[in-house]
């Protein structure tokens, strides 16, 4: 997980500019996956360039969704959420019927939202 107290200058800038929740998501969102760059690396088998590489491209095709899309799902996804900070990434996936990616074996104890660790998810691709 991304620890803001130790967060760049780069999201410092963000937080205090930033008008809007959806750039701050979409900010920690790359950020997560920063956070776990060679754990990904190693899984997918792809060089610290190619990572690079995608993270960028990532980074320009995320669509931003405002929180008036999902809000109606957020009591919902506070039942089955195991952690309050992911509350917004289950109120997404109830909202838009998408699987979660992570490994965290919690995300797993309910039955609602699918959820993709990462071996299943290069089984897919």
């Amino acid at each position: 997980m991304v620890d803001l107290n130790n967060s760049s200058t780069q999201a410092t800038t963000i937080f205090e500019k930033s008008k809007s929740s959806e750039e701050i998501f979409r900010f920690l969102a790359i950020e997560e996956l920063r956070y776990d760059k060679e754990k990904i690396i190693k899984f997918s088998n792809i060089s610290a360039g190619e990572f690079e590489f995608t993270i960028s491209t990532l980074d320009d095709e995320i669509e931003l969704i405002s929180e008036d899309n999902y809000k109606q799902m957020i009591n919902e996804a506070k039942e089955l959420s195991p952690h309050e900070k992911d509350v917004p990434y289950f109120a997404l996936a109830l909202a838009y019927e998408y699987p979660i990616w992570s490994d965290e074996k919690d995300f797993k104890k309910q039955s609602k939202v699918k959820i993709l660790t990462t071996e299943e998810l290069i089984k897919i691709v």
